[in-house]
């Protein structure tokens, strides 16, 4: 038999960073997955603002009188948007 190295296996967190360290690792940690949320988010976003400029455009050209209910559906949406962002 190969001789078997057995040794009691112990937590090195505390000797690698203090409990300082650890909680900003956390914070850190944290906001990251926020920023990457609000990005995924913006990103999603801006595809559908440019989904709804192209209907735009084919709902103007065979109905001009909706022009303005248009600019304010997109407006608001565009407003709603931002505020989930922030």
């Amino acid at each position: 038999m190969l001789p078997q190295n057995i040794q009691k296996q112990t937590d090195i967190t505390p000797h690698l960073a203090n409990p300082f360290q650890l909680e900003v690792a956390r914070a850190l940690s944290k906001d990251l997955a926020v920023l990457q949320k609000n990005q995924l988010l913006t990103a999603d976003i801006l595809n559908k603002i440019g989904d709804l400029s192209k209907l735009e455009a084919d709902i103007i050209a065979k109905y001009p009188k909706a022009q303005e209910r248009i600019d304010f559906i997109l407006k608001t949406f565009t407003l709603v948007a931002a505020e989930r962002i922030k």
